[in-house]
């Protein structure tokens, strides 16, 4: 998932080459080939049942790739909209929605996973995941006429000082889409940033206390 998330972002840099741009073009058709065979090996599991085809997680993989689909059938309705990719990265969220999930992928025992590591994984993976994906939307409403945000890069960078309050202004979206997108990308980052990091404050705190325990009981069986 990251590593189709990292040639998009590279894809939408200015400077490629044509042979670098082809090259990274067969590449993502191969990422989203895999994840529709994925998505399809994960429907066939389910016995094909169409209540599945609108679970969240299922329209996440959907729309990874939705634009390989598009182009297969002679449909180009998506071009200019491909920051759609960057909605693998809510993926992960399926990974991290309990301990299970999380061992399973680190092929641990879900007794080996720590609370806090768990919140830690959820913490950066919902911060990540607004970033890019706001970042996408502003990317796709303002670069064909906004020259200060030319690549992903630099709408990364504006979108990490906006959500972060610091605001250079040095770049700011001249669309009314791109305005929009800034200001509900900022009351969702009010919302989901401190939600998300009180409660890693939390599992830190209790971590905290649970080993503070432990060494109060081996000094007692010490002394005893």
């Amino acid at each position: 998932v990251l590593f189709a998330c990292i040639v998009y972002v590279v894809r939408a840099t200015k400077s490629l080459s044509a042979g670098v741009a082809s090259q990274l073009s067969v590449i993502e058709v191969g990422i989203q080939a895999v994840f529709c065979v994925e998505f399809l090996v994960r429907w066939y599991s389910k016995n094909f049942r169409p209540s599945y085809l609108w679970k969240w997680y299922s329209l996440v993989d959907i729309a990874a790739f939705l634009p390989l689909l598009l182009k297969l059938f002679g449909n180009d309705c998506l071009r200019g909209n491909e920051f759609l990719r960057l909605t693998r990265l809510m993926r992960i969220q399926r990974f991290v929605k309990d301990r299970e999930s999380f061992a399973q992928i680190l092929g641990a025992s879900p007794d080996a996973i720590r609370p806090f590591d768990l919140q830690l994984v959820r913490t950066l993976s919902s911060i990540l995941t607004l970033l890019f994906i706001s970042s996408g939307l502003v990317y796709n409403a303002e670069h064909f006429v906004n020259p200060r945000l030319p690549d992903f890069f630099t709408t990364c960078y504006f979108m990490v000082v906006t959500l972060t309050t610091v605001g250079f202004g040095d770049v700011a979206p001249v669309t009314m889409e791109g305005r929009a997108i800034v200001c509900v990308s900022i009351l969702v980052g009010v919302a989901v940033v401190p939600f998300q990091l009180s409660r890693l404050v939390a599992a830190a705190g209790a971590m905290a206390d649970s080993s503070e325990s432990e060494v109060e009981l081996a000094e007692s069986f010490r002394i005893s």
